[in-house]
């Protein structure tokens, strides 16, 4: 395991992560540097490839899934430029004028751009190809901005028309109009795409005509968090069911889908997480799949850390301490907690987070910020605790394997796996913050940054790197 130098960078307005992006072939690795500069570098060596002089500062940055292109947003100004790295006099700029700019992403072709205007008035699908707008949205729902793309051809857009929340789907191929139908949600703040069976594919075609949904996909919709309230619906706008725990108090905080898209975590504020999981056929109820009553867990281990007196800050020091207290301590430290310098809001980690295999289950509680608890899907049990200091402010499984890393908020990076935990400290760094990490695609490498330094941490990885044919 070894750290890179630390690195400048202009992460600032917010948490920052949106402007760190890893190209999806995992080659290329880019962020903004000030004053105005976007660099891209090489992933294993870190040395400049290009470097794009931008509008203005940017604040967000985005591949295409062809990692060809880069695009950069500026949301001070409004203006959206998209880069070629494979041409650096090549640039397409456009503008979101008096309606402004709130978001912007890709779509799976790498050849479109969604806009969505500030006050979420209006989407655009802006073609690079043609460049103009192919395609106009009104009323995106606020919460969920822009889209939601299926790999096979479909777009999901929330809606919010006649105080009622509709979703709209569009075809990609030609942006054309599929189906619009009213969801059963007050306030609908989440969508995901799922599929009705394991060995059915999600959104491929089944002998209908080109342009109708496939019947093996389905969407996924679930209400603020004053209402517990999930459904599931066809993509011709039927309910094929639905599920609430409890009315009349405080409903879903945050949702998460397993890599298989067949089980749904919904973290609430009860401070329970339930694993659901859908049936294959349509017109079942949605319910959930722990056993009545759960068999025993096995012992968890709890990991707790503990600051210790740094002798030199030329190699990491490993810091936890293993026990297995019969139940896990308090997740709050006894010492007066160190005063800081006023920040924007730090990046908020994810309450529940599947691990790439959907083996294991992380998930945190609001009240108690420092502890993150990890679950064995396997057998619905408690596997691990780790207990920490300081909150945790960012966590996220390796794509590879079942190892989850996160960050607290000073200089070191805990990592967790079956075998056991281990923090590090970034070499010639006691000065960073760091509130937010990003996993390299293939699992090879970690960046982690505050708002003006980033590093970069080489693995050792268990498994043989992807390697790819060059045409």
């Amino acid at each position: 395991m070894n750290f890179s130098e630390v690195l400048g960078a202009s992460l600032g307005g917010g948490d920052g992560g949106a402007a760190v992006a890893w190209a999806g072939d995992g080659r290329l690795v880019a962020w903004p540097s000030p004053p105005s500069r976007l660099q891209v570098r090489d992933s294993a060596t870190l040395q400049v490839i290009a470097t794009f002089n931008c509008a203005d500062a940017v604040q967000e940055i985005a591949w295409a899934p062809d990692s060809q292109y880069l695009l950069s947003v500026s949301y001070k100004r409004g203006i959206v430029e998209v880069w070629a790295v494979g041409d650096p006099g090549w640039r397409c700029r456009v503008e979101g004028g008096s309606g402004g700019v709130i978001a912007a992403q890709w779509s799976p072709d790498s050849r479109h751009v969604l806009i969505t205007a500030e006050f979420y008035v209006r989407v655009r699908v802006w073609s690079l190809v043609r460049g103009e707008s192919v395609c106009c949205v009104a009323r995106p729902k606020r919460g969920v901005a822009g889209g939601l793309f299926q790999p096979w051809g479909f777009l999901v857009v929330a809606q919010r028309k006649d105080c009622r929340d509709y979703l709209t789907i569009y075809e990609t191929q030609d942006w054309t109009l599929v189906k619009t139908f009213p969801v059963c949600t007050r306030d609908l703040v989440g969508v995901a795409w799922g599929c009705l069976s394991p060995t059915h594919t999600p959104g491929h075609p089944t002998g209908h005509p080109r342009g109708h949904p496939s019947e093996g996909s389905l969407l996924i919709v679930w209400d603020s968090n004053l209402d517990y309230n999930l459904a599931l619906y066809s993509l011709s706008g039927h309910c094929l069911g639905s599920y609430s725990a409890y009315d009349m108090a405080l409903g879903v905080s945050d949702c998460a889908l397993s890599p298989s898209r067949q089980f749904l975590a919904v973290s609430s504020h009860d401070h329970k997480v339930r694993l659901l999981s859908y049936p294959p056929q349509s017109g079942s109820r949605v319910t959930p799949p722990l056993p009545s009553p759960p068999p025993p867990p096995p012992p968890a281990s709890v990991w707790c850390t503990r600051k210790v007196e740094h002798t030199t800050q030329d190699s990491p020091q490993l810091l936890p301490q293993h026990a297995t207290p019969p139940s896990p301590p308090s997740p709050w430290s006894t010492t007066p907690p160190k005063t800081a310098p006023p920040q924007p809001p730090p990046r908020q980690a994810p309450m529940v987070a599947f691990s790439s295999d959907g083996r294991y289950l992380a998930t945190r509680r609001l009240d108690m910020p420092c502890a993150v608890w990890i679950w064995d899907i396997s057998s619905i049990s408690l596997k691990a605790v780790l207990v920490h200091e300081d909150s945790v402010k960012d966590l996220a499984w390796d794509p590879k394997s079942s190892r989850l890393a996160l960050v607290t908020g000073g200089c070191h990076v805990f990592f967790w796996s079956p075998l056991g935990t281990v923090a590090v400290a970034v070499p010639s760094g006691p000065h960073l913050r760091l509130g937010g990490l990003r996993w390299h695609p293939f699992g090879r490498c970690l960046l982690v940054y505050d708002r003006k330094h980033l590093s970069v941490c080489f693995l050792n990885h268990p498994h043989p790197p992807t390697t790819s044919k060059n045409p």
